[in-house]
């Protein structure tokens, strides 16, 4: 290889290794300012940028080891080639962070299915109350989907583990047909 074409390799790994570890550096500053409490949908996309970053500061460290490799290992090259040595640092800095939060993810809470379940079983009580105030209706009284979904814009909640709600009487629970969240009371 001609030394023009090894001083074109270095640049490139070099700048690889530059624009690698800085992207990695604002994936995990990203990280690391995620808020306290996310749900369970938000861990899955957290730990795939996660992973991202780290697969990011290595090719990094990748761009930096093969401008390393090329360099000439005489001692007036040492001296032309300063960046070269130094271009492994910010990609591996990156990833020392990365790792360093790779324990918790910045995530520190995530609600469980049975505690998203009951919390849309609330909601669904709630948006059956009132209906009951709006129409007057008495306790009994049956509740059809329907009637309540101008409450619920966005669609109707769903059970995060497949079951399905029944809505009953106005003044009973609202039941998940899944049998670990089924019986389980919103009040």
């Amino acid at each position: 290889m001609s030394d023009r074409a090894i001083k074109l390799v270095q640049i490139a790994g070099c700048c690889g290794a530059i624009v690698f570890g800085v992207g990695a550096l604002i994936a995990a500053l990203v990280l690391d300012g995620v808020v306290y409490r996310v749900t369970r949908v938000r861990v899955a996309q957290l730990e795939g940028l996660h992973l991202l970053a780290a697969l990011v500061s290595l090719a990094g460290l990748g761009c930096a080891a093969t401008a390393v490799w090329l360099t000439p290992r005489d001692p007036p090259a040492y001296s032309k080639s300063f960046i070269v040595w130094f271009s492994p640092i910010l990609p591996a800095v990156a990833l020392g962070l990365l790792a360093l939060d790779l324990k918790n993810s910045g995530v520190h809470s995530a609600p469980s299915a049975l505690n998203e379940c009951m919390s849309n079983r609330r909601s669904v009580d709630r948006a059956k109350e009132r209906w009951a105030l709006r129409t007057g209706a008495s306790s009994g009284t049956d509740v059809a989907w329907g009637t309540i979904a101008g409450e619920f814009p966005g669609g109707f909640p769903v059970c995060p583990e497949g079951g399905s709600y029944n809505l009953g009487h106005i003044g009973e629970d609202v039941t998940c047909s899944n049998p670990q969240h089924g019986r389980v009371s919103t009040k």
